[in-house]
């Protein structure tokens, strides 16, 4: 047995405790963002003065600042995670602005200090999803990686359910106050548990499967071809000079001694290299879909759910808990991935999203039986939703290991590692920009036209992600007499 001090520190490096802080701070960072909607409309009316009839327009600001930011930070966070030595820190760095957050909210009294509340909010947001799901994929058994990644969103559900009924719960009978006590609580216990945990260096080669060594080897050629596409890129890293392209490398000669060489540093170009290549364009793609489809519901269902069948907001509250409570499963699509791989996962999560959200077109009557409908055909967006979550946060990964695999890339030395976080906030970026756009087209959508042709327009977008899903997800398709992916 061990020294105490031995056991704490592996105890303090391991999967489970990592994996624990980390959901823990994505509830928390969810729950707060969720908490605070009820009171809004009080905080809007009472403590800044603003008219009932502004109400709702300084709302949309504020739901338009929030993706804004994770729009604009996403990029920038990725790249600090990739060049610090210690995410951790940056980690903690997120939660003290989360924290600056919750008391501006706590006493702003101005509008300006509520964007600025807001903004943070969504600062602190890109911090907890891309630091996060940077350090999962770099501690979690490559064949667990897709069960270890859904419990994030897993605790982001746990959140986003609980954080409007808890919050108006303290605010009705506790008053204003309760809630950034509890906010405040909140935020102290996810600090503690961030620095209990040891972040191992992503600097030290993260091991992987030899079943994913061989499938990276065997990536088609027409793949790499199309990232050879670009003249620019690939000559940035080719060639036998040490520096290659923004990556700078420092060489000792290999015929003299074979002295270790420090990591490539990564710059802003990697993203050009991560864009151009098709697994990860895909992932980006379905982010942004996904993040407008998600928030077309939100923007568009309350409404028309009222007006046909004239129910109240706890109503409303139901359908919309049909939507986000699949999202509690999603252990079991981070199973599914791990078994039959991402491709496949994708394509149904992506057509079962799509379908679903077409069939809504056909509820238009009132009656029980079509909010019966709704509600199980929202249930089914709400699983092909977590699916292709769950498959982008999974494949990242597995992406980013066939991209520094590829053979033109050869002389450029990347590494996953330092990768990582400029990939996740790609994903942001994508995902921040589909959140912003999809109130804005939804509406005007369903202004111009009916909710038949605004839900089908929305699921045939999905169903268009099975094309490049199909293509190449978990490696390009491949088809020698039966179709096969290079994974």
């Amino acid at each position: 047995m061990g020294r105490p001090g031995e056991w704490l520190t592996k105890f303090r490096r391991s999967r489970l405790l990592v994996i624990t802080a980390i959901s823990l701070s994505v509830f928390t960072d969810t729950f707060l963002y969720t908490m605070i909607v009820p009171i809004i409309p009080y905080t809007l009316k009472e403590r800044v003065g603003i008219a009932d009839g502004d109400a709702l327009k300084w709302t949309s600001v504020f739901l338009t600042v929030f993706g804004l930011t994770n729009v604009l930070s996403s990029p920038v966070v990725g790249l600090l995670a990739d060049l610090t030595s210690s995410r951790r820190v940056l980690f903690m760095l997120g939660l003290l602005v989360l924290g600056l957050s919750t008391i501006l909210y706590w006493i702003g009294r101005t509008v300006a200090v509520l964007i600025a509340a807001r903004a943070l909010q969504g600062v602190s947001a890109t911090v907890v999803w891309v630091i996060g799901l940077a350090i999962i994929n770099e501690v979690a058994d490559p064949d667990n990686l897709g069960a270890s990644l859904s419990w994030v969103w897993s605790a982001n559900t746990l959140g986003a359910l609980s954080g409007p009924f808890i919050g108006g719960v303290l605010f009705k009978y506790f008053g204003y106050h309760s809630v950034f006590i509890l906010a405040t609580g909140l935020i102290l216990v996810d600090m503690a548990l961030r620095m209990l945990m040891a972040e191992r260096s992503h600097s030290v080669t993260r091991h992987v499967s030899d079943n994913a060594s061989s499938a990276e080897e065997a990536q088609p050629s027409e793949e790499r071809r199309l990232l050879n596409s670009s003249d620019q890129l690939v000559e940035s890293f080719e060639g036998t000079n040490t520096t290659h392209g923004s990556y700078t490398t420092f060489n000792s000669d290999r015929n003299s001694g074979g002295e270790s060489k420090p990591t490539p540093a990564p710059s802003r170009s990697s993203y050009k290299l991560l864009l151009c290549y098709p697994r990860i364009a895909t992932l980006a793609v379905s982010s942004a879909v996904n993040g407008v489809i998600f928030s077309a519901f939100e923007t568009i269902l309350p409404l028309y759910s009222v007006q046909l069948f004239h129910v109240d907001s706890a109503r409303v509250g139901l359908f919309f808990l049909a939507l986000s409570g699949p999202m509690l499963i999603s252990p079991l699509f981070g199973n599914l991935t791990d078994r039959y791989g991402t491709k496949w996962t994708a394509v149904f999560s992506t057509i079962l999203l799509g379908v679903a959200t077409i069939l809504m077109g056909t509820v238009n009557h009132n009656d029980i039986f079509n909010q019966v409908l709704l509600g199980g055909l929202l249930f089914l967006c709400g699983v092909g939703c977590t699916g292709q979550r769950v498959v982008m946060s999974t494949e990242t990964g597995l992406a980013l290991q066939a991209l520094v695999n590829e053979p033109s890339l050869a002389e450029a030395e990347l590494r996953v590692e330092n990768l990582t976080g400029q990939a996740y906030g790609v994903l942001g970026t994508a995902s921040g920009i589909g959140v912003t756009l999809g109130p804005v087209l939804s509406g005007w959508l369903r202004a111009q036209s009916s909710w038949m042709t605004t839900v089908t327009l929305l699921g045939f977008v999905a169903i268009a992600l099975a094309i490049p899903s199909v293509m190449y997800t978990g490696g390009r398709l491949r088809c020698k007499g039966k179709c096969r992916s290079a994974d």
